[in-house]
């Protein structure tokens, strides 16, 4: 099975400093090994991070996030995203958790496998469906 990477791989993958880098390392080592794929939502959110909270100019964080984008993006079918908002409410999903959930959402439906740091984000993972690695349990 591909895999794919959520948002919490990437932004930890772009920092040797970030305390779960190594472990990014080795998650986005197996994007590139196998034939890995990202989430659209895991792109602009990626962007928005190293863009904005972490203050890395736009050209930077675009070549970084370049060296993931060779392959076709998955994601949410912009015709039936009203109806998967509508899915991830009905599973009590709301916030910023969406996010999270349209990550998972365009995993699932791609049947790529998610590789996360972000703990926060399991039960979501966990509500989608989707098959899902939180690499800090290993």
């Amino acid at each position: 099975m591909s895999v794919t990477v959520d948002t919490s791989v990437l932004v930890a993958g772009a920092s040797a400093e970030h305390p779960f880098f190594e472990i990014a390392d080795g998650a986005l080592t197996r994007f590139h090994e196998g034939a890995g794929r990202l989430v659209a939502h895991a792109v602009s959110e990626t962007y928005a991070v190293l863009s904005g909270g972490m203050n890395v100019p736009s050209n930077i964080a675009m070549g970084y996030i370049g060296q993931f984008t060779n392959r076709v993006v998955a994601g949410v079918q912009p015709e039936l995203l009203p109806e998967v908002i509508g899915e991830l409410a009905a599973s009590g999903l709301k916030g910023g958790a969406i996010y999270d959930g349209l990550i998972a959402v365009g995993a699932r439906d791609a049947d790529l496998r998610l590789l996360s740091v972000d703990l926060r984000a399991k039960s979501t993972y966990e509500r989608v469906g989707v098959d899902f690695e939180i690499l800090l349990d290993a």
